[in-house]
């Protein structure tokens, strides 16, 4: 046993760390920050980085003391507390891990919620303030001349072209004695429809009633049509309570999400994305709270307007549901967006068994590595100068590990590492190559120098594969690649050693890469003077390096994943917050932001088909594109959004009519609203400003088409006639 322990390098220390970084790189590994903002990344990765440090020292501190022990101790007692002691701070660790990341995943869900309901908060605004301004629209219209007096058909015909426009599922007039004429033209009465309460009431929402005519649960928005002071009529705009879950859904946790929708007055639900039963808000007053949350008052909170979060187990499935709600502006109305926890840590149910079978597997381990450590205790004593050499080892290696975990930035840690190798060696140069196997060639990457020696790093590139085929072999046979002596190891007439020959290069010793059975790279050293003999370091390290490097391409991939609209390869919400952010905390000069809202996609949708609304977006993307590169957003369903710093006045509106142009000329309407500022002092502020604006072009749109069909409808009427 003492004679495999020396060759191989692996000392019980030694083992030990590299068994412990393998654990830590198969929890690290897991899918923690997948579609998720880079604020919420960053702070995980924070954590994370936190608790492997201090793994890290409790590694280093373990290994000394196990080091003095062998030499010095024979006591097995001690041997076996000293195991025990490691075993429960490496569960301990672990766990403390495990926990962390589980709340940073809570802490991520009431962001996400609160994000979502505030974004639905604000199209319920907006959509009732449009059916509003609609149906006023309609009742003006009316009340002009003596159209209230009109036929049933040209007063329903009238109505219907405005109720395209809205949420309404139908647009009814209530006449002074209270006899309805519904929108397909027919009368009715009813009991329940007093003309004279409807206009005591004025403009109004009602509460959740059921439609006589659908039987179905809806509410409406009612009023009154007046000429010179006197009411003529009094409009209903009927909305249907299912229909609501059409345009107010959320869209996070891949829309598993669910949200529902208050009367604060009655306490009734108007919208019900769970069950679509329209039950009443005060049969949740029972609902059983999570820990943490047992003072949470759902009831209260809502009757209140006020805004909250409240974590309950549901009876009907008998899991844990986390609830976000806060009130809607300018209605009577409160929001609750809802999501169950089997999708919150839907990413982490892995990572949960894989941290209980890593520390199995790290007790275990440690358990059996410590019996081979007692059986060769004796052997190893006696060689003191192997001992420190050993010990020197696994400090380097350890420092090695430690520098990979230590920086956030993987570039900077990894040209410490090399420093760390070449110093270890004792060499010229340490340096990692890439291999691409589809152009059949291999670059320098990374390089250390040391002290007076000249770096090869920039004439290193694109060197063709077939220059390193040795190298390759040995790889694939014996995990190395060793020359002791160029002129005695390579063929003279060979490219590779007029490449060595080139850079001063007599001696070097390199270990593969390797990402499952495929060489992708390889890291060496040139002209290494000490501990040559022993490559054992170079193999652990490689693996190691392996894993940082494809920790930095995942994590690069999805952090460009996390940027991207999918559709239109805009950037998207995510980047918008980042810029914003950014520009919140350095103010830029000279900034221009422009809103973009497209006009007519929901009628695109229904007439020509989703695929035909995409190509508009798209159509639409590269118009704002072609004049805003990286620096344009896709922040909603038809929304577009420019932030360009660094641009005058007049340049920017120039580029903006360009756009407007475009779209012009490849049949886009959209409304577009533009901000320029000197200084960007708050760009919230400005970015409000350009959606202000483009609101106002977007209304002086809905009256410009509420004109075209009115004169339309005038036409066919003298036509007619």
């Amino acid at each position: 046993m003492h004679n495999f322990i020396d060759k191989q390098g692996l000392p019980f220390y030694y083992i030990m760390v590299r068994l412990m970084k393998t654990s830590l790189f198969a929890a690290h590994r897991q899918p923690l920050f997948w579609g998720r903002q880079q604020a919420h990344i960053s702070h995980t990765h924070q954590r994370t980085r936190s608790c492997i440090a201090e793994m890290h020292i409790a590694v280093v501190f373990w290994s000394y003391i196990l080091l003095i022990m062998e030499i010095k101790s024979k006591a097995i007692l001690t041997r076996i507390i000293t195991t025990i002691i490691i075993l429960l701070i490496t569960i301990t660790l672990s766990l403390l891990s495990y926990s962390m990341l589980w709340k940073s995943e809570e802490e991520y869900c009431w962001e996400t919620l609160s994000d979502s309901a505030e974004s639905i908060s604000r199209e319920i605004t907006v959509r009732m303030e449009d059916n509003h301004s609609i149906l006023s629209l309609a009742a003006g219209t009316l009340a002009q001349g003596d159209a209230i007096l009109g036929s049933p058909k040209e007063i329903i015909g009238h109505l219907n072209e405005y109720r395209d426009m809205t949420m309404f599922s139908r647009i009814d007039v209530i006449y002074p004695d209270s006899t309805i004429l519904l929108y397909d033209g027919r009368t009715m009465t009813s009991d329940n429809v007093s003309f004279e309460d409807m206009i005591n009431y004025g403009d109004h929402m009602s509460n959740r009633y059921r439609d006589v005519l659908t039987g179905r649960e809806s509410i409406f928005l009612g009023m009154p049509v007046m000429r010179n002071g006197e009411p003529l009529a009094v409009m209903v705009g009927v909305i249907d309570c299912l229909d609501l879950t059409n345009y107010f859904q959320p869209s996070v946790y891949d829309g598993k999400a669910k949200c529902m929708l208050v009367d604060r007055t009655d306490g009734n639900v108007i919208l019900d994305g769970i069950s679509h039963t329209f039950g009443n808000i005060h049969s949740f007053g029972d609902i059983t709270a999570l820990k943490g949350y047992e003072g949470s008052d759902l009831i209260d909170g809502i009757n209140n307007a006020q805004a909250g979060v409240i974590a309950y187990r549901t009876e009907k499935s008998g899991g844990n549901r986390y609830m976000y709600y806060t009130p809607v502006h300018g209605t009577d109305w409160q929001l609750l967006v809802m999501v169950e926890d089997e999708q919150v840590f839907a990413r982490h149910q892995d990572l949960r068994r894989s941290v209980i079978a890593v520390a199995i597997v790290e007790a275990l381990a440690i358990l059996f590595f410590m019996t081979i450590n007692l059986i060769s205790l004796y052997q190893l004593s006696r060689s003191k100068t192997s001992s420190e050499q050993q010990l020197h080892k696994t400090t380097t290696l350890v420092e090695c590990v430690t520098e990979l975990s230590s920086y956030s930035n993987i570039n900077h840690a990894i040209n410490n590492l090399l420093a760390i190798i070449n110093r270890y060696f004792d060499g010229d140069r340490t340096y990692l190559f890439d291999i691409d196997y589809e152009n059949q060639t291999t670059s320098n990457t990374y390089e250390y120098a040391a002290e007076g020696i000249t770096k090869e790093i920039d004439i290193l590139q694109n060197v063709p594969l077939s220059s390193i085929s040795t190298w390759l072999e040995a790889f694939r046979q014996s995990g190395l690649f060793y020359i002791s002596e160029i002129d005695h190891d390579v063929i003279r007439s060979s490219n590779t050693y007029e490449i060595l020959a080139a850079q001063g290069i007599r001696s070097l010793i390199a270990v593969p890469l390797l990402h499952g059975d495929v060489i992708t790279g390889f890291m060496g050293v040139d002209n290494p003077r000490k501990n040559y003999d022993d490559l054992s370091l170079m193999s652990s390290v490689q693996f190691f390096l392996t894993e940082a490097l494809n920790r930095k391409d995942t994590h690069d991939a999805l952090t460009q994943m996390s940027y991207t609209d999918t559709l239109t390869r805009l950037h998207n919400r995510n980047r918008f917050n980042y810029v914003c952010d950014k520009h919140l905390r350095h103010y830029p000069d000279r900034v221009g932001v422009a809103f973009f809202d497209l006009d007519g996609l929901k009628q695109v949708n229904d007439t020509l088909g989703h695929d035909a609304g995409d190509q508009l977006i798209i159509t639409t993307a590269d118009c704002i594109r072609s004049m805003f590169s990286g620096n344009s957003y896709r922040i909603g369903g038809d929304e577009f959004a420019v932030i360009l710093p660094g641009v005058s006045e007049e340049d920017f509106e120039i580029q903006v009519d360009r756009v407007r142009k475009l779209m012009k000329k490849n049949g886009i309407s959209a409304a577009i609203g533009i901000s320029w500022h000197e200084k960007c002092t708050n760009i919230r502020q400005q970015l409000k400003e350009a959606d202000e604006r483009m609101y106002v072009e977007k209304a002086e749109h809905r009256r410009i088409r509420a004109m075209a069909a009115e004169n339309l409808s005038a036409d066919d009427g003298t036509n007619q006639s």
